[in-house]
């Protein structure tokens, strides 16, 4: 629903992201269990959800780290080359 149609999401209120982001992993897995045991039709979306997770980053099931960054090359301020 939109905002205008709910009159008890205030621009006050914090976004649903935000909130999701003062959860830590426990919170978060507790919360998504409490909700499909709630609504049972959310069960199959979670699962689908989870299966386009592990399929975006094979082997791990979780979210690819960042990229490790170049290795850091020293250079020589007087003839600017590559020192080893």
């Amino acid at each position: 629903m939109e905002r205008e149609e709910r009159p008890e999401m205030s621009e006050e209120c914090p976004s649903l992201e935000n909130l999701l982001t003062s959860l830590n992993r426990d919170q978060l897995q507790s919360l998504v269990l409490t909700l499909a045991q709630r609504e049972l039709s959310l069960v199959d979306v979670i699962k689908g959800e989870v299966r386009l997770l592990r399929s975006s980053s094979p082997g791990t099931g979780t979210m690819p780290s960042p990229p490790t960054p170049p290795p850091r090359v020293e250079v020589d301020p007087k003839g600017a080359i590559p020192l080893k």
